[in-house]
């Protein structure tokens, strides 16, 4: 799997450190927002705001996965904020195994069944 952040662009308020899109094999997503927090980083996925029953602004994510798979694209999306930010230490460290390469899922599910192999002419 390839994951890659691109454009990021820094902006500085309050938790909220900067945006950028989020580039996973063939999809592209705009729109997500990084933050830190009392010793805590993590992104989120474009959202839109809608006003609760209370009449507080509230925001819903357009884009939901399973947990393990946000671990493993926070994991990722850490890294390469680290990298950009010129944090050596972080930015160093890697996934033990591509997932790619090892054709298995954050849960641990074999997927090497479904892959073609390089010879096929598969568009995708």
């Amino acid at each position: 799997m390839i994951i890659e952040l691109i454009n990021f662009k820094p902006y500085q308020r309050g938790a909220l450190k900067g945006f950028f899109d989020l580039h996973i094999d063939i999809l592209t997503i705009s729109g997500c927002s990084y933050f830190e927090k009392d010793g805590k980083r993590w992104f989120t996925f474009p959202n839109k705001s809608y006003e609760d029953k209370n009449g507080q602004t509230a925001y819903q994510e357009i884009i939901q996965t399973t947990n393990a798979i946000y671990g493993h694209l926070r994991a990722e999306v850490m890294r390469q904020i680290d990298a950009l930010n010129g944090n050596p230490e972080k930015s160093r460290h890697q996934l033990s195994k591509s997932y790619q390469e090892d054709h298995r899922t954050p849960e641990g599910e074999d997927l090497s069944q479904h892959y073609s192999s390089k010879d096929e002419d598969i568009p995708f």
